[in-house]
């Protein structure tokens, strides 16, 4: 089993996955478990499975609901850029896990439009990310 991520499909839907993936001991996300659908296209793994958030993840590629991800992009022209067929969903769930829950720069904090006085910007940014934590663990699966 993998740690800190997890998901499964819905009892309707093949193509429909729950996943969750815990924010990490040690970040801003830390006890946080954030929600997300994951559903597969019918010519999965040729393309890339569309993920939807089910609470707000402050993060610069992270816009309303949706991730803006170069691994989730079809057909790049660079071989190293974009979807492949060989993601498996452990390595989706893996590779969000450490990319939307590394500890955010200043850089990325201004880029995700977190504006705050200079005084208070260390407290503020912090309480933006507990709210985050708090929306994801208040989320009831329907």
């Amino acid at each position: 089993p993998l740690v800190g991520v997890s998901a499964a499909p819905l009892d309707d839907s093949i193509y429909t996955w729950h996943a969750n993936i815990r924010g990490p001991e040690g970040t801003l996300y830390h006890g946080g478990v954030f929600h997300m659908q994951i559903t597969f296209p019918k010519n999965y793994p040729c393309s890339p499975p569309d993920i939807q958030l089910f609470s707000d993840i402050p993060h610069p590629n992270v816009f309303g609901r949706r991730l803006c991800l170069d691994m989730f992009e079809k057909h790049s022209s660079l071989w190293y850029e974009g979807w492949t067929s060989a993601y498996t969903v452990e390595a989706i769930l893996i590779q969000l896990q450490s990319f939307l829950f590394e500890v955010p720069s200043k850089k990325k904090v201004a880029a995700a439009k977190v504006k705050v006085a200079s005084d208070d910007a260390s407290i503020a940014e912090r309480d933006i990310y507990r709210d985050a934590v708090d929306e994801a663990n208040s989320f009831k699966c329907t």
